[in-house]
């Protein structure tokens, strides 16, 4: 079980952080068609979250 402690999550959030730059550091290093792959899910979820916020009902875009 987690714990709800600012501190614990605030460690946990930096060890992720330094997780996923060795990660990407280490991917890009492999070449670029394995760095696209390591990114393509985050800018699906990215780019998923411009889709739901464009489709709230109080959504006004303007351009």
């Amino acid at each position: 079980m987690l714990a709800n402690d600012p501190q614990t999550n605030h460690f946990a959030g930096i060890l992720l952080t330094i997780f996923l730059a060795t990660m990407q550091e280490r991917v890009g290093r492999a070449g670029s068609f394995r760095l696209i792959l390591f990114a393509l899910p985050g800018t699906i979820l990215h780019e998923l979250a411009h889709f739901v916020v464009a489709s709230s009902p109080a959504a006004d875009p303007t351009a």
